[in-house]
């Protein structure tokens, strides 16, 4: 991860942007949790994240906002247009997070940006990353989640969730080959089923954190 020192203190008011996906989302969660316990007023802006309102209470979330250079911005980079309308108008005060970067492709870095190290994972990228923008030695992969207390943890510990899609159908494995994984889990006497379609991810949440495993 590229590090550069700097002096920063924590800012008043943040707002996190994370890339599209839900998994992206939920992972850029630790640097808004680590923004919220330090007292910085924090909204995540994601189409998504408002479903899960229930599971992260302490968290502010939102659809989509608009911008201003009363607020430091921090957005995990996606190669889209909003990234580089937030690099054109504010960046004086945004920090980008780079899963990969080239120089030729994204332009010079800011000493706010953080270039990730990819023999570590997202989650241990982000952080160190969101640590290291406060000189400080010690991180934190919390993301401030709060499972509903009326859910139970592993209720159906037999129970295998099995996801064979994701935003980009190009990177699934064949269904053909999820049949097979399938077949030898009920061998083993599980009982695997395909992830349905839920109204909200509140519910699969809920359905994922009472069963026993998930295979993605």
């Amino acid at each position: 991860m590229t590090q550069i020192k700097l002096s920063f203190s924590i800012p008043e008011k943040v707002v996190v942007i994370p890339a599209q996906g839900i998994g992206d989302a939920l992972l850029m969660l630790i640097a808004s949790y680590y923004f919220l316990q330090r007292g910085a007023k924090t909204t995540t802006i994601h189409p998504k994240l408002p479903e899960l309102k229930k599971w992260f209470p302490l968290h502010h979330f939102a659809a989509s906002c608009s911008f201003s250079n009363q607020e430091w911005i921090l957005v995990q980079n996606d190669n889209s247009e909003k990234v580089s309308f937030l690099k054109k108008n504010y960046r004086k005060n945004l920090s980008i997070f780079y899963p990969t970067y080239s120089f030729r492709k994204h332009g010079p870095l800011s000493p706010h940006d953080r270039v990730f190290d990819p023999a570590k994972s997202m989650a241990e990228n982000i952080a160190q990353a969101i640590a290291s923008l406060f000189q400080s030695s010690t991180f934190s992969k919390a993301n401030g989640i709060s499972p509903p207390s009326h859910l139970k943890y592993r209720l159906n510990s037999s129970r295998v969730l099995i996801h064979h899609t994701s935003s980009k159908p190009e990177k699934n494995w064949r269904e053909e080959k999820y049949r097979q994984v399938l077949n030898g889990l009920e061998k083993r006497g599980l009982d695997p089923l395909f992830v349905e379609t839920f109204e909200s991810l509140d519910e699969l949440a809920a359905f994922v954190y009472e069963s026993g495993f998930v295979i993605g």
